[in-house]
């Protein structure tokens, strides 16, 4: 029994095109600063950060939340973004060791994000790390 429902669910997933070690949820946090200098004084910095959750499902859908906020300042004066979020649903697949994400952006145009991808870990602490042409990132399951 135990072996036909192994051959069912790489059957499913060989249907998909996509792999269960991604079904669930991801995290990310990000951060990133900048220092404005004029003839190497401090002119003016910022700093911001983006938390990013990913749920991604067995039937190949995907809701993804960011939340951001970045404060910047010069002269004695700062401003607060305030917290931002945005949300992105679409669908997911993966072909070989490629992950891609399609879904709708803000002017109706369809968008496509390519990542190779690994994952590594026990259930329940798994890392799945995302490689672009511009970026790396790692995120942690939960």
């Amino acid at each position: 029994m135990r072996m036909l429902f192994l051959s069912l669910m790489l059957a499913a997933q060989s249907a998909l095109g996509q792999t269960v070690s991604l079904v669930g949820s991801w995290s990310h946090i990000g951060t990133s600063s900048l220092d404005a200098r004029q003839h190497g004084q401090l002119q003016a910095s910022s700093v911001s950060e983006s938390q990013r959750r990913a749920r991604l499902t067995p039937d190949g859908r995907f809701v993804i939340t960011i939340t951001s906020r970045t404060i910047a300042g010069g002269s004695g004066v700062w401003v607060d973004s305030g917290e931002q979020t945005t949300t992105y649903t679409g669908r997911w697949q993966v072909q070989g060791e490629t992950l891609r994400l399609s879904y709708d952006s803000d002017d109706g145009e369809e968008e496509v994000e390519s990542y190779t991808f690994s994952v590594s870990g026990p259930p329940g602490a798994r890392r799945l790390l995302l490689r672009s042409a511009t970026e790396q990132q790692e995120w942690a399951e939960g």
